[in-house]
């Protein structure tokens, strides 16, 4: 394994993985779609993910989708909201039942988020984020007017002599904002890029699914910008199988809303959080805040202790903002993340938050009394605010 392949790897486990959450006295029933379709990627044109340059692994699918991605890419079951890829050796049911959670819980939460089917899919476009980020290092190869990177030329406002921050912008917001078209007659032009087919660049307006087979729960369910990985259903199930996947459905809507080709820059609270909160899984009660500092983990390596634990406290830290600004706000502040300010930042200011996601929480959110709160003071004065918020009643 390349060093670059690693960090691949690590950062996908950081964006993705989920973990904890709660236990329950029973299982989930498991639904069942069996009037979909099983179909070959050869007959189609849709795979699970594209091959580029010999290379299958694709960290916006997450790291339970590895096999998904490398041997079982070209065999699913297709039902209206989902694509369905693993085993082909597994029970048809297995698909099935995976279809099923998708057709039954994708509703759930796309309502726990209020937002639409259409307002979901517009926000994840119809693109590859790994093609994106191909068209994004494309356009680094231009520096002056008049240059073109196929559909593309570098803006007259612009020059050599241009601020570094403008250009980085420019280009991460026209990645951004490309249509399908434009992405692949550039990139399939591009004998370097790798591309030699719009199939490689589309993705499908549905959630793709990878069935992995672990032999414990822990990494069960893994949610990411194109869609969900689970177990498979004969191999082992959780507990509260319809909430888990409800929290990672809302994972994937987190990606459509925030995911650039600059990451997935919100904090690890913040994505669990929400997550936790509006799947309706356990919240850690107000009065039990000093259990935890759920506002100093920002990333995965920051996770400490009882996971289950952590997760509760994700959800109250969430509960919070939510309570204090309402969830239209709170996702508007997540797609300014996105789309706001695509400006690089000198590298030698250092944050532990992404910079776009600090300047879009401190430009949006309140506190419980309506006053301006920023990542700072949420983390530095969180049992403050939260002791508050327990007395209120």
């Amino acid at each position: 394994m390349n060093s670059s392949t690693l960090i691949l790897l690590l950062a996908a486990f950081t964006l993705t993985a989920c973990g904890g959450g709660e236990s329950s006295s029973s299982v989930s029933s498991a639904p069942s779609a069996d009037n979909g379709q099983f179909k070959s990627s050869h007959e189609t044109g849709i795979y699970y993910s594209a091959i580029i340059n010999g290379n299958t692994f694709d960290y916006n699918f997450g790291l339970n989708s590895m096999l998904c991605q490398s041997t079982y890419r070209d065999y699913y079951y297709e039902t209206d909201n989902a694509l369905i890829f693993g085993n082909p050796d597994l029970p048809q049911e297995d698909f099935q039942v995976a279809a099923g959670w998708v057709e039954s819980e994708l509703n759930t939460a796309l309502t726990a988020m209020n937002m639409t089917k259409a307002e979901f899919y517009a926000a994840r476009t119809n693109v590859s984020m790994t093609a994106r980020d191909r068209l994004k290092q494309g356009l680094s190869t231009l520096n002056s007017p008049g240059q073109s990177y196929g559909n593309f030329t570098f803006p007259d406002h612009l020059s050599v002599f241009s601020e570094w921050e403008d250009v980085g912008a420019w280009r991460v917001s026209t990645a951004q904002d490309a249509s399908l078209a434009d992405i692949a007659a550039t990139l399939i032009g591009d004998s370097h890029s790798g591309y030699t087919s719009e199939d490689q660049i589309r993705l499908e307006n549905k959630i793709y699914v990878c069935i992995h087979e672990p032999d414990h729960l822990a990494g069960w369910g893994e949610g990411h910008l194109t869609g969900i990985n689970i177990g498979a259903n004969s191999n082992i199930q959780p507990f509260d199988t319809a909430k888990i996947i409800v929290h990672e459905l809302i994972h994937t809507i987190q990606h459509a809303l925030v995911a650039n080709t600059e990451g997935f820059r919100v904090p690890r609270w913040f994505s669990e959080g929400q997550a936790v909160y509006l799947s309706k899984m356990r919240v850690a009660d107000k009065s039990k805040h000093a259990e935890f500092d759920p506002t100093e983990v920002v990333s995965f390596s920051d996770e400490m202790g009882d996971t289950g634990l952590a997760y509760q406290h994700y959800g109250l830290a969430y509960q919070y903002v939510q309570e204090a600004n309402g969830l239209d706000n709170v996702k508007a502040m997540m797609l300014r993340v996105k789309n706001d300010s695509y400006k690089m930042h000198a590298s030698s200011q250092h944050y532990r938050e992404n910079p776009n996601y600090i300047l879009a929480f401190d430009a949006t959110m309140l506190d419980m009394n309506q006053q301006a709160l920023t990542v700072e003071q949420y983390r530095s004065n969180y049992h403050s605010y939260l002791s508050d918020y327990a007395a209120k009643p």
